[in-house]
């Protein structure tokens, strides 16, 4: 019987353990990271394209064709964005003013660019993470949940969701961002 119970602790143990966790068993003995484990870590932008309902591609000026940027997920839950409009220059900056987006789903940019930070989590079975906002350029931003759904292949990984465009159309956007290593 102690044999048992020792037994049945110290799977409860290895079960409970972060990383015990974060991993799969796979067929083959292998071990495979959990879906939300695969999101963490420093992610470079590649692209960012929004396309119309009837599939046009569109250029928002605010951050413009090519927008550079990071996104972080740390293994705590925080999460991180910063994405800029690239090329901007100092005359662009002067009385930028902004262009609030107020749309559904997405955050305002100022001046060609947009950051905010909070925490996040992921329903593993829908390829969803939501960022939970607790600080963003926008006061209107903070306290928004971001639903962003995601497919992680490899050191890429792609996000997509549904917004409103600053002029009102309702749109998707994709962005694709590869790994820092």
């Amino acid at each position: 019987m102690r044999t048992i119970l020792t037994v049945v602790i110290l799977v409860a143990l290895t079960w409970a353990s972060p990383k015990a966790q974060n991993q799969l068993n796979v067929p083959g003995g292998q071990q495979q990271k959990s879906v939300a484990a695969q999101l963490i870590g420093t992610w470079h932008l590649v692209s960012r394209e929004t396309t119309t309902s009837t599939g046009k591609r569109i250029v928002e000026p605010e951050l413009g064709a090519h927008p550079v940027g990071y996104l972080i997920y740390d293994s705590t839950g925080h999460v991180a964005v910063q994405m800029m409009r690239e090329n901007r220059s100092e005359s662009e900056m002067e009385n930028c003013g902004s262009r609030s987006t107020k749309g559904r789903n997405t955050t305002s940019i100022f001046c060609g660019y947009n950051a905010y930070f909070g925490t996040y989590t992921v329903a593993e079975s829908q390829l969803v993470v939501t960022h939970h906002l607790e600080g963003a350029l926008s006061l209107d931003d903070v306290g928004k949940d971001l639903h962003r759904s995601f497919e992680v292949t490899a050191d890429r990984l792609t996000i997509t969701f549904s917004t409103t465009s600053p002029e009102g159309l309702s749109v998707k956007r994709t962005l694709v961002w590869e790994r820092v290593k």
